[in-house]
């Protein structure tokens, strides 16, 4: 069993309105990899920076080929929840 991540509480989804940030624009998520961290329940740039680095990389789940810099993502999203 997993516990869930800080992005994953009640809190963090509580504190987001309910309202899905457009995870798509972080450079590196597309529409597959935004639908698998909403999913995951990471819906807002607020839960998409509390996420680990190693977190993303699970949900992500790329193929071998395709690298992403999954600490570019948290920063990004850092950015974006700023405003």
């Amino acid at each position: 069993m997993r516990w869930p991540s800080a992005a994953e509480t009640p809190v963090a989804v509580a504190a987001s309105g309910g309202k899905d940030d457009a995870l798509e624009e972080i450079v590196g998520i597309g529409p597959t990899i935004a639908r698998r961290l909403r999913m995951a329940g990471i819906r807002t740039y607020q839960q998409v920076a509390a996420t680990s680095p190693d977190r993303l990389e699970e949900i992500a789940r790329l193929p071998d080929w395709r690298k992403s810099n999954f600490k570019a993502w948290i920063e990004q999203a850092r950015k974006l929840a700023e405003g």
